[in-house]
């Protein structure tokens, strides 16, 4: 009788390690969780903000039509880590500048915008017809498997970028 009540008193050595080894399993699972998720979430945000700044690009375009019909909005930033050019200055008060001039300065403010918000990103601005331009943005993604054939047409990114591609009518 003394030996079963011994026995039934306590937990093994052997009990317990087993759910030390259960406990660190499942806590590594949720550790790796933890690192994609922060990794999808970064990815929402890159791909948030080439959302946004497209759609500021796009509005550029519109409010200088003249500018996009003279072809001044066409540009391809490919990559990191080549700076955009630095913006024009501001005419002097009076002085109305040519369509080219603001197409030059919103794409330098742009391109300045961009390499802000997603530093490793990569850019085009492409004129498809006298009516349409597209614009993509690479995202750089070191997770990403081959090449994205959407950032290999328009000239932007290589292994390791994903692209956002909007195409507009202004």
């Amino acid at each position: 009788m003394a030996r079963t009540r011994a026995r039934l008193r306590g937990t093994s050595l052997v009990e317990v390690l087993v759910t030390l080894v259960i406990t660190a399993i499942a806590l590594i699972g949720l550790a790796g969780m933890q690192a994609r998720g922060a990794n999808w979430q970064r990815d929402a945000f890159d791909r948030r903000a080439a959302a946004e700044l497209a759609l500021q690009l796009e509005e550029r375009v519109r409010a200088n039509y003249a500018g996009f019909r003279q072809g001044a909005y066409a540009v391809v930033l490919a990559g990191p880590p080549a700076m955009p050019p630095a913006a024009p200055a501001v005419p002097a008060a009076g002085v109305i500048p040519t369509a080219a001039e603001s197409a030059t300065r919103d794409l330098a403010v742009w391109l300045a915008e961009l390499r802000r918000r997603i530093p490793m990103a990569s850019a085009a601005v492409i004129n498809n017809s006298a009516t349409e331009f597209e614009i993509v943005i690479g995202l750089r993604e070191p997770t990403a498997d081959g090449v994205d054939p959407v950032c290999t047409a328009a000239g932007v990114g290589a292994a390791g970028y994903r692209c956002f591609r909007t195409v507009s009518h202004p």
